[in-house]
């Protein structure tokens, strides 16, 4: 299945899609001058157990990044799945 990471700034939410355009999950967050605040992961209940949530954590980090921001997990799931990443490394 393909994925596709929108972002969209003037609400604050990176949004992932399937092929078809429906909405597979998404994330919601804030921004200061120096953090990138990770609020909320959501999952759509026909798309869970596929590790949608854990894309878009990482699309975030990656946008987070490229921003030179500091992520900081909010959502208890996105500090877990950082958690994971940083295991892992």
């Amino acid at each position: 299945m393909n994925h596709y990471t929108t972002i969209d700034h003037s609400s604050t939410r990176f949004a992932l899609e399937n092929e078809h355009g429906q909405e597979m999950g998404y994330l919601d967050y804030h921004v200061d001058s120096v953090h990138y605040f990770l609020d909320y992961v959501y999952v759509n209940p026909a798309f869970r157990g596929q590790s949608v949530g854990q894309h878009i954590v990482r699309a975030a980090l990656d946008f987070a990044q490229s921003q030179h921001l500091k992520a900081v997990p909010i959502c208890g799931y996105a500090r877990t799945v950082m958690q994971r990443m940083a295991s892992r490394a």
